[in-house]
């Protein structure tokens, strides 16, 4: 699991304002044919963020990744599949 974490930090990235937020890597668990990784960024999300998230594209092109972004216990989800590894949230 250490291994796919690692390679996670390479491959997911959040941004405020063209700016890459430092996420900090909190765990990982892998349940049945599903891998979690959980990351964590302390401030507050608000306004407009950018995702990038290219994990495992270049191995299985047609990857469907889910993200949630969770906010006072409301939770929003990104859905990448093929064809955008960036999407944009505005979180207001």
């Amino acid at each position: 699991m250490a291994r796919i974490s690692l390679y996670v930090e390479n491959h997911f990235d959040i941004f405020k304002e063209n700016e890459i937020l430092n996420i900090e890597l909190i765990g990982a668990e892998l349940v049945d044919d599903y891998i979690f990784i959980y990351q964590e960024w302390p401030n507050d999300l608000v306004g407009n963020i950018s995702i990038k998230n290219d994990i495992l594209r270049k191995i299985y092109p047609q990857q469907i990744s889910q993200v949630n972004i969770i906010r006072d216990d409301i939770i929003k989800t990104l859905t990448f599949s093929e064809g955008n590894v960036m999407l944009h949230l505005s979180n207001k």
